[in-house]
């Protein structure tokens, strides 16, 4: 999300959760108007409630939702749903960051 990217070296990265976004690249663009926010993704509304129904359940995560396929783990002890939340705004701010 930085204007440069990160460089992270290989291996021996220490992951606490993960989301894998995965949507056909026509489909990926197609937004809906924000009055307040301006441009969000179609799926935003989707994804938001999936993390809200997943809350409970074994992970991984996964879901396909309005074509978009979802993936989502994290270590035992994290709150998922925030930890979830938290990833899919990273996501859908580069998404935006992309679009435009």
């Amino acid at each position: 999300m930085q204007s440069s990217p990160m460089s992270i070296p290989p291996g021996g990265n220490h992951v606490v959760s993960y989301l894998d976004v995965v949507v056909d690249d026509l489909l990926g663009t197609g937004a809906h108007p924000d009055l307040a926010r301006g441009l969000r993704p179609w799926w935003q509304d989707s994804l938001e409630s999936l993390g809200k129904s997943m809350v409970g359940l074994e992970l991984p995560w996964t879901a396909t939702v309005a074509g978009v396929h979802v993936i989502f783990s994290a270590e035992p002890g994290q709150p998922a749903a925030n930890e979830y939340q938290q990833l899919l705004a990273s996501a859908i701010a580069l998404w935006t960051r992309w679009l435009s």
